[in-house]
């Protein structure tokens, strides 16, 4: 029987280089998609009225989607739907087959990316322009 100690020690490594992956991935998916979701918010702000629709479309079927069924999309989805529609020439093309690192960072930043348009969007019309304007951003924010 595996005592907390020795499971740590068998698979402790293991844990570690995943914590750190999956740093990474946050990390890089919080810097894109707080700058993607700042051009989406001022898109479906301030945008011609085609891209306010389609910047509102993106944000409804993406954050009403749960993160786990993004990455099932992505990673079984994508390259099916690929690979049919480019038929049988794409057996070695890297599009058909997505690593598992590539396809969590695209649902990471998927997922971003549309929550951080909806903050950033609530700063631009609920944050006061007056002297307290500032504050409220930055406390929206928690910075």
């Amino acid at each position: 029987m595996l005592t907390w100690l020795s499971y740590f020690q068998r698979f402790g490594q293991n844990f570690v280089r995943g914590a750190g992956v999956t740093l990474e991935l946050t990390a890089v998916g919080l810097a894109i998609g707080f700058v993607l979701g700042l051009l989406l918010a001022l898109a479906r702000s301030y945008g011609p009225k085609w891209l306010q629709q389609v910047a509102g479309a993106y944000i409804a079927v993406f954050r009403g989607t749960p993160l786990l069924v993004q990455l099932f999309i992505i990673y079984y989805g994508f390259p099916e739907i690929w690979a049919v529609d480019r038929a049988v020439q794409v057996a070695d093309d890297w599009l058909c087959h997505f690593a598992p690192g590539t396809a969590a960072g695209a649902a990471e930043l998927v997922q971003r990316t549309d929550f951080a348009a909806e903050d950033h969007r609530h700063c631009l019309f609920n944050c006061s322009a007056g002297p307290d304007g500032g504050r409220q951003a930055r406390r929206h924010h928690h910075l």
